[in-house]
C-alpha cells in the first residue's frame, strides 16, 4: 500500500518494488492488486502486472452472489475483510478491462454484501467500496444509462420510469400489499438500451405496542396497585383518586 501510494504521489522506491514481487506468492489479493497497478504506473504494459491481474483472476471465489476475494491476514490498520479485499481488487481490475466478466460479477458481490441501510461493515470498508464502484462506473455505460424500467409486486405495478445515471428511484408498498399465507412475488424488469440496472430490496416490518398480543414464555410481568395503608389480605385497587394513598 505503501509502495503504491507513493507511486501514485511522486514515485515508489523501486527497489522496494522489485523485492515485492518476489514475495508475490505471499501477498494477500489486495496487496497483488495494489502492485500491479504500481507496476502499471511506472511502465504500461508492464509483464509482472500481467501476471498478478491473472492471479487475481485465477485466485476468485465464486458464488451464487458473485465473485469475490479473501485474505488470511487481519490487523487493526487494516482489517483485510471479503468486502475491503474484492474493494480493492476491483478498483485495480476495474483500471485494467472494465469490460470484464469477472469485474461485473465481483460488481455484484460488493452491492449485494451490504447491510439493509445501503452501507457495508465499517466506514474503511466504506470508502474503499465507493471508490471501486466509482472506477467501475467510469469504464461502464452507467452515465449515459438509457432503457425503461418497471417492478411488480403480486401482478401489480410499484414503480416504472426510465433509467437516468446517478438519480435513484425510490417506491414503498404498506404490508396489506403483501400475502401473509402465500410467497410473495417481485418482479423486476427493465427494457433494451445501455447501461445496467441496479436495484435493492428490504422489508421493514413495524407494528404499534398496543396491538401486540401478549407472549408468555416462562416468564410473565405484571404490575397492580394497592391502598398503601392497607396491611394484610389487601385486594388490588381498580380506582384511585389522586393525592390517596395508592
Amino acid at each position: 500500500f505503501i509502495q503504491y501510494v507513493l507511486q501514485m504521489t511522486g514515485g515508489a522506491d523501486a527497489v522496494a518494488v522489485d523485492q515485492l514481487d518476489e514475495w508475490r506468492e505471499t501477498l494477500s489479493p489486495w496487496a497483488q492488486a495494489l502492485l500491479a497497478l504500481t507496476f502499471e504506473s511506472r511502465q504500461v504494459g508492464d509483464e509482472r502486472a500481467s501476471s498478478l491481474f491473472a492471479n487475481l483472476e485465477a485466485s476468485a471465489r465464486r458464488s451464487a452472489s458473485g465473485a469475490h476475494w479473501e485474505s488470511d491476514a487481519h490487523s487493526w490498520r487494516n482489517p483485510g475483510t471479503p468486502n475491503y479485499t474484492t474493494a480493492t481488487v476491483i478498483y485495480a481490475l476495474a483500471q485494467r478491462d472494465g469490460a470484464s466478466p469477472l469485474l461485473n460479477d465481483a460488481v455484484r458481490y460488493l452491492a449485494a454484501h451490504r447491510n439493509i441501510y445501503g452501507y457495508w461493515s465499517s466506514t474503511y470498508e466504506n470508502a474503499w467500496s465507493l471508490l471501486a464502484l466509482t472506477e467501475a462506473a467510469k469504464n461502464g455505460q452507467e452515465f449515459n444509462a438509457s432503457f425503461n424500467f418497471s417492478s411488480h409486486l403480486n401482478g401489480s405495478m410499484i414503480s416504472e420510469g426510465q433509467a437516468n445515471a446517478l438519480v435513484p428511484v425510490s417506491t414503498t408498498t404498506l404490508l396489506d400489499s403483501l400475502q401473509l399465507s402465500l410467497p410473495n412475488a417481485l418482479q423486476i424488469s427493465r427494457g433494451e438500451g445501455i447501461g445496467r440496472l441496479y436495484y435493492r430490496a428490504a422489508l421493514f416490518v413495524d407494528r404499534a405496542a398496543e396491538t401486540a398480543p401478549a407472549l408468555n414464555r416462562g416468564m410473565d410481568v405484571s404490575r397492580a396497585y394497592y391502598d398503601f395503608d392497607c396491611k394484610e389480605d389487601c385486594t388490588p385497587l381498580t380506582i384511585a383518586q389522586l393525592g390517596s394513598g395508592a
